[in-house]
């Protein structure tokens, strides 16, 4: 635990992995739509969801194992990272050239799912682990030094 202190997950980090997800599923799409007329540009947006939603998909599951929030936004972390690693394993494991059907809606549903999970994160949730990393600099008005003060509490 963090000895009393509240750690909070502020809105600039929530818009940053929010517009990592969302670019993501954009990519993955335009690169699937674009890639019949343009080739190289929808190459390029297919090979970028590709090669970084395995990161996103493990920092998914590790959020959901490290980050002390609720049982419903945990579930949702973990959800969305075994939806897009179950679509990357679609994409990997089939034969050279063909794209399953089922992998881009799960991929897309992930991504959604992710967004949401994010959204979702309490602003006062405790961070743990690896994560500490992500807590706010001392003085800053996200950290508070005893949990009886929490807003509209006296």
């Amino acid at each position: 635990m963090t000895s009393g202190r509240i750690l909070a997950m502020s809105p600039k980090q929530k818009i940053a992995l929010c517009a990592f997800l969302i670019s993501l599923g954009f990519a993955m799409m335009c690169g699937v739509t674009l890639m019949a007329t343009q080739v190289a540009l929808g190459t390029f947006l297919f090979a970028f969801a590709l090669m970084l939603a395995p990161l996103a998909a493990i920092f998914m599951l590790l959020v959901s194992w490290y980050m002390n929030v609720g049982t419903i936004s945990r579930a949702l972390f973990g959800l969305s990272g075994t939806l897009v690693m179950a679509s990357m394993a679609f994409a990997i494991f089939t034969p050279f050239g063909t794209l399953p059907g089922i992998s881009i809606p799960v991929f897309m549903a992930g991504t959604a799912v992710g967004v949401g999970a994010v959204l979702l994160v309490s602003p006062y949730a405790r961070l743990e682990g690896p994560f500490k990393v992500l807590q706010p600099k001392s003085g800053s008005s996200a950290e508070l030094s005893n949990t009886s003060h929490l807003v509209g509490s006296r």
